[in-house]
């Protein structure tokens, strides 16, 4: 056919011829059907035909199935093995209430009043320790310091010492302070009381013995509440970090100590379960002497 003159294209009066397509071919269904027959399924005639004819497959196809359960059996008898010739885990170690519970830090002059003089005290502790047990979840209760002098004294200063043998009576009685530890105890929290040793009250009867006093420096000091760092005491100044009112503790010496240690067992004794050191920072300053020796010190007298 000649496509000249009429600029490729065919014209309409031409007749064209197209290939057969595979549908229309007579041998389509022939096809259909040699290939149904060539794919057909194995079934186990002829698997049984086969390994008669070919009995190689027969002992490969054994061999992998014995394989497979000697590999199973081993593993298994491995995993037994391991399970039973690891060493088992060391035991869970049982850890102090402090480092398993968790604290709640209490200024008792602040939290919570049973009396209504707009002071909190330790009988209105005892009335938040269900709160402070269920709903925070407290395992210990560290009181912040409560001896005598610390909220109520003639010096109208919070914080001082005058005695550590007794509880300020903003705070309550020594029955009341029993009376809050069983509370506490029944419910089970831990009580931790806040010690600062630093310093006392320079009207502390302490003071009386000079040797237990920290020595005032040469050159002068600053206190950190600004002033003077020097309490005058019978004549003689005295070194106090905080201020005129308070006077710090020689606790280089061993007099010191001994009276530190027989407060701290004294508390102990009255049923607290642990001791916070405050202001520990300043328990020896600008002395070759750490303050870890001192501490360690305390703690061996405490709980020998």
């Amino acid at each position: 056919m000649s496509l000249s003159g009429t600029n490729g294209r065919v014209p309409y009066d031409e007749e064209v011829g197209f290939l057969p397509t595979l549908k229309d071919s007579p041998d389509t269904n022939e096809n259909e059907a040699g290939q149904k027959d060539t794919y057909r399924l194995l079934t186990r005639e002829d698997l049984m035909q086969l390994d008669s004819k070919e009995p190689l497959w027969l002992r490969l196809r054994w061999g992998l199935f014995i394989l497979f359960w000697i590999v199973w059996i081993g593993l298994l008898l491995a995993a037994i093995l391991i399970i039973v010739f690891t060493p088992k885990c060391p035991p869970r170690p049982v850890l102090p209430f402090w480092r398993s519970s968790t604290g709640y830090w209490v200024n008792p002059f602040a939290y919570a009043d049973s009396t209504g003089d707009k002071i909190g005290d330790l009988r209105g502790l005892v009335e938040r320790l269900g709160y402070i047990k269920s709903t925070i979840g407290a395992g210990f209760i560290v009181l912040s310091s409560i001896f005598s002098g610390q909220f109520t004294n003639d010096q109208k200063t919070l914080g001082l010492v005058d005695d550590f043998y007794t509880i300020d009576p903003a705070a309550g009685t020594m029955e009341d302070f029993k009376y809050f530890v069983r509370s506490c105890h029944k419910n089970g929290i831990h009580v931790v009381l806040t010690m600062d040793f630093n310093s006392v009250s320079a009207k502390h009867s302490w003071t009386d013995s000079t040797s237990m006093l920290e020595p005032y420096p040469s050159g002068g000091r600053i206190s950190r509440l600004g002033g003077d760092a020097r309490t005058v005491i019978q004549g003689t100044g005295y070194y106090s970090v905080f201020g005129s009112q308070f006077v710090d503790l020689n606790l280089r010496e061993s007099v010191t100590l001994d009276r530190v240690s027989d407060v701290a067992k004294f508390w102990l004794n009255e049923g607290i379960d642990g001791i916070l050191l405050d202001n520990v920072a300043f328990y020896v300053e600008n002395s070759a002497e750490p303050t870890t020796p001192i501490t360690k010190e305390l703690g061996s007298k405490w709980f020998a």
